[in-house]
């Protein structure tokens, strides 16, 4: 039970990773000292596919090795801590300042997308994807079922991140002006109308089409730094800030696990 973008990922893993230097060896003939030399020579310059890597080969040889009638007498990817990931860079939350600047610097059809991404922590997929009858501005919330991601230049519609992805969100009274110009103006017709279409309102907007004027209305605030995906952060700091429990924080940003 794999999300699509899930395989293709393993798919070019296998294909160009692990299969041109262990594909030809016989599993049993496989041993830690080989997986060691292919692990000392993968991807030097790519942490975060080595480590995806290698987590692959490791639940391959794990399976190998486990149940009623394993292929394998033990694992031979033993290396500590080889799926582990050192982050290159760590994001730093945006202001409810920096945030106002942003939106004010986004053409009109995209500011309540902005707004649900830095104070609701909505992942892009998520945003992308949500239709009118997701949102409630009586009750002030948006539900959260499904998300989209693009495989080979085409949208797919699945359901979110992991199962704790689903979920409603209380949206903060100050959006509702936003939300409510918006759906009314920008909001493709119907129940089932995309919130945030694409510029020829025939389907998702994708994220590089949105990026052309984000980046510069974040230079304006004063955050060349700042990622669509950081917006997201900026939304759990400020709901810890405001007293969130760990729990809440999980509930709302969708997290199965602290």
């Amino acid at each position: 039970p794999l999300k699509p973008r899930t395989l293709d990922l393993y798919g070019v893993l296998l294909d160009k990773q692990i299969l041109p230097v262990l594909g030809a060896m016989p599993l049993a003939d496989i041993t830690a000292d080989d997986v060691d030399e292919w692990h000392a020579k993968l991807l030097p310059y790519a942490p975060t596919r080595r480590a995806h890597t290698y987590a692959l080969l490791s639940s391959i040889m794990r399976s190998a090795s486990t149940g009623r009638h394993p292929l394998i007498a033990e694992n031979p990817c033993q290396i500590p801590h080889a799926t582990r990931v050192t982050r290159r860079f760590e994001p730093k939350p945006a202001t409810p300042e920096q945030i106002a600047v942003i939106v004010e610097n986004m053409p009109d059809k995209y500011r309540a997308l902005i707004l649900l991404a830095a104070w609701c922590g909505l992942r892009w997929g998520e945003v992308s994807e949500l239709r009118r009858k997701d949102i409630d501005l009586k009750a002030m919330t948006v539900r959260v079922e499904r998300a989209v991601v693009w495989r080979k230049g085409q949208p797919t519609v699945g359901t979110p991140k992991s199962q704790a992805g689903v979920r409603t969100i209380a949206l903060p009274p100050n959006l509702r002006p936003a939300l409510r110009r918006h759906v009314a103006e920008h909001a493709m017709p119907g129940e089932e109308g995309l919130l945030f279409p694409n510029a020829a309102r025939t389907g998702h907007l994708h994220v590089n089409t949105l990026s052309k004027t984000y980046h510069r209305a974040r230079r304006v605030a004063g955050r060349p730094d700042l990622r669509v995906h950081d917006l997201r952060h900026s939304a759990a700091t400020m709901a810890a800030q405001a007293g969130a429990t760990l729990a809440e924080l999980m509930a709302r940003m969708g997290h199965s696990t602290p």
